[in-house]
């Protein structure tokens, strides 16, 4: 922006193109520079930038506006060769629908895509940018529906594109405007002068107008910021200077283009950058895991390896990850049972399923049983339409560590490393409930003389082992906060009495 403004500020005549063009046209033409004009620029700047520190509260950019239009009718400037802002058409505009003929609404509707990408992003920019300044929330959607709205009703009046002005909100704001009043009242004055001054602002000077928006946008310039960005991650300061460089050297469509580009290229290398960690029991905590990578003391379980996948899982990193899973189960001994964390996957897609799908007999194949925890409703879903779901089995897929590890030590009998406690026997009236969604309890009515044993080697998460399997409920059908359908009668409830057997493949619930 400043850039675009030094020929008005300088009086070089300089043809339209792109930031490097108007360097290079501006030092080729450095010999033309109007003193007069770059005079009366740096009386303007002076007092724009000197102005704020004798006084907040005056309106310095109003007043180098009133004083540019006084100077210029007293001393003549325009014939001086100070180029002004010359005729200024007065009169209400005459609304009416604008008529595209068909052979160019192509072109319009390319051109009007430009046109709203780049408004929208600078409008966008000057929002967040002066939302946290100030320390307000910014609501992204109703942006979008007031730069519509605005573009729609300028349209009809055969005005320009409208958006957000990076400079144009740098002034307001810098003359104290902190509310809609200002845009109001803005509205009302440009009206007004439309109506009745805008012969007289024909003898603006344009190197005053230029002042102001080289005053407004100078604080703009936040090259500590991507100092900051820099210093906290690497990546951000890339990214900045990258769209910063995009758009000074190729204009801000493209510019805009490749900022896009660079950081959708920037998410996909960091989800392609593979993180496979061993879990191990965190001592002194109760069915707390973490990485033994840093954490030697933390103890792994006998028999079953417990590995999380630190990213989430997509077709960009699938074979990678499937790669480093097997690596670290054939690098480990006496393995009967895998326990996979998929906790940073939200989400799955079809590759990822069938990746774990290869993974499952793979293991099969080194006689490895696979367990699947921490697997969020979404990802669920998309297994069971995928197959796998029903191929592992419903006691292969667990909300917790812990509850894996234990049905998996009860499957293949592996012994614990400490006693085991002994199994209480709870009064008829001790039922288990299921609640297969995320975020909901696991809990446990209970009568009289029902006791809860404490699990031996492996402290759980839930204090019960789920009595149902998932396949009971469809995916979509919501549970209420006892793991029932809502609706559902008491006879229809999920679960089975402790000690019992669920009627299709349920899991013992004797609070193993």
């Amino acid at each position: 922006m400043i850039i675009g403004e030094l020929p008005n500020l300088l009086g070089i005549r300089v043809p339209m193109g792109d930031v490097g063009d108007r360097i290079v046209s501006l030092v080729r033409g450095i010999d033309q520079v109007d003193l007069l004009t770059a005079s009366l620029s740096a009386a303007a700047l002076a007092v724009l930038f000197l102005g704020p520190l004798l006084s907040r509260a005056v309106p310095w950019s109003l007043v180098v506006l009133v004083g540019g239009l006084v100077a210029s009718r007293v001393f003549h400037l325009a014939d001086r060769g100070v180029a002004v802002v010359g005729h200024v058409p007065g009169g209400p505009p005459t609304p009416s629908i604008p008529f595209v003929p068909a052979t160019k609404l192509v072109d319009v509707a390319l051109a009007g895509a430009a046109i709203a990408l780049v408004g929208l992003a600078e409008a966008l920019s000057a929002a967040r940018l002066f939302a946290v300044k100030h320390g307000y929330r910014l609501d992204t959607d109703q942006e979008l529906v007031a730069n519509g709205a605005a573009n729609i009703g300028s349209s009809i009046v055969g005005g320009l594109g409208v958006a957000g002005s990076l400079s144009k909100t740098a002034a307001v704001d810098r003359a104290g405007g902190t509310s809609q009043v200002s845009a109001l009242g803005g509205a009302a004055l440009a009206i007004a002068a439309i109506l009745l001054a805008a012969p007289a602002l024909s003898v603006l000077p344009k190197a005053v107008l230029s002042a102001i928006v080289v005053h407004a946008v100078w604080g703009l310039m936040d090259v500590r910021a991507i100092r900051r960005y820099m210093r906290i991650r690497l990546n951000d300061g890339i990214g900045a200077i990258v769209a910063a460089l995009g758009v000074l050297i190729a204009g801000p469509l493209l510019g805009l283009g490749i900022a896009v580009g660079q950081s959708l290229l920037g998410l996909v290398y960091r989800s392609s950058r593979v993180d496979v960690e061993i879990l191990g029991k965190v001592p002194g905590e109760k069915a707390a895991w973490g990485g033994i990578r840093q954490h030697p003391e933390r103890t792994l379980v006998h028999g079953i390896l417990v590995l999380r996948v630190d990213i989430a899982l997509f077709w960009v990193n699938a074979t990678e990850v499937q790669d480093a899973i097997l690596e670290n189960v054939d690098a480990a001994e006496g393995i009967k049972a895998l326990i996979l964390d998929l906790e940073s996957t939200d989400q799955l897609d079809t590759t990822s399923a069938d990746m774990l799908a290869s993974l499952h007999k793979q293991l099969n194949e080194r006689n490895v049983d696979l367990y699947l925890v921490h697997v969020r409703w979404p990802v669920r879903t998309v297994l069971r339409h995928h197959g796998l779901r029903a191929e592992l089995g419903e006691d292969h897929i667990w909300h917790s560590i812990s509850q894996g590890i234990r049905e998996a030590r009860r499957q293949h009998q592996i012994p614990s490393a400490e006693p085991e406690v002994a199994e209480v026997a709870s009064t008829e009236e001790d039922v288990v409930v299921a609640t297969p969604t995320d975020g909901q309890d696991i809990g446990r009515r209970s009568g009289r003389g029902s006791a809860e044993p404490e699990p031996a080697d492996v402290e759980a998460e839930e204090e019960i082992v789920v009595a149902s399997t998932y396949e009971e409920l469809p995916d979509d059908e919501p549970l209420d906060g006892r793991g029932r359908r809502r609706g559902a009668d008491d006879g229809n409830q999920l679960g089975v009495r402790s000690g019992a057997r669920s009627p299709d493949r349920g899991r013992r619930s004797t609070g193993r």
